[in-house]
């Protein structure tokens, strides 16, 4: 191949790049120490990074998946009170409840058609989507993760480029899309393995 041609398709792998649509799922949870047989909130937040979505002009139009505890299942005893954001409420769905994961969790936003259909459309990006509580026992919380999964069939994101057309960019399902699930985490050291830590360290200070 020449170094025409290599150009070429360089140039249109940039342009093919640059059509992409990122959805992001993102978990934000407290980020200070967490202690036991208290409740905390949690929020979950969407975004959007495409060519298409236009600050002031395109819009969130909704969400789909589950949420689930990947790790530290027995420091939570219960998860719930989901509530909507103002602009996905009217689309809420209750979602199931399993153990400590929340199934079915839907929500969205109609297109201000012709604008007057929806005129208070939320245009925010990014967009908070909704929040949920989770309440911890007696163990000691050390290692706990919640992570958004199962995009719904219908869509795990999806916006609108112009809210006042119907038509939506949808990830994953629609081409040249893609979404990006984040969880949330929290660590600290467990009792026991600060333990020999302890140790050490005292056993220097006697030296």
């Amino acid at each position: 191949m020449n170094k025409l041609g290599l150009l070429a398709l360089v140039v249109a792998a940039s342009a093919s790049a640059q059509d992409i649509h990122n959805g992001t799922i993102t978990i934000v949870g407290p980020n200070e120490y967490i202690d036991h047989y208290s409740t905390y909130t949690l929020e979950v937040w969407g975004q959007w990074d495409s060519p298409d979505f236009i600050e002031g002009v395109s819009a969130m139009a909704g969400f789909g998946f589950d949420i689930e505890q990947t790790i530290g299942q027995e420091q939570i005893v219960s998860v719930g009170n989901l509530q909507y954001a103002p602009w996905a409420a009217a689309f809420g769905t209750d979602p199931t409840i399993v153990g400590n994961d929340m199934l079915g969790i839907s929500g969205g936003q109609l297109a201000n058609l012709f604008g007057i259909l929806n005129p208070d459309i939320d245009l925010g990006n990014p967009i908070l989507l909704f929040t949920f509580e989770i309440t911890t026992g007696e163990e000691h919380v050390w290692n706990i993760e919640f992570t958004p999964t199962n995009p719904n069939v219908n869509a795990g994101l999806s916006f609108y480029p112009d809210s006042e057309n119907g038509a939506s960019i949808i990830a994953p399902n629609d081409a040249d899309t893609s979404l990006t699930m984040n969880s949330w985490a929290y660590y600290i050291p467990s009792p026991a393995s600060t333990v020999p830590l302890f140790l050490m360290l005292a056993a220097r200070r006697r030296r």
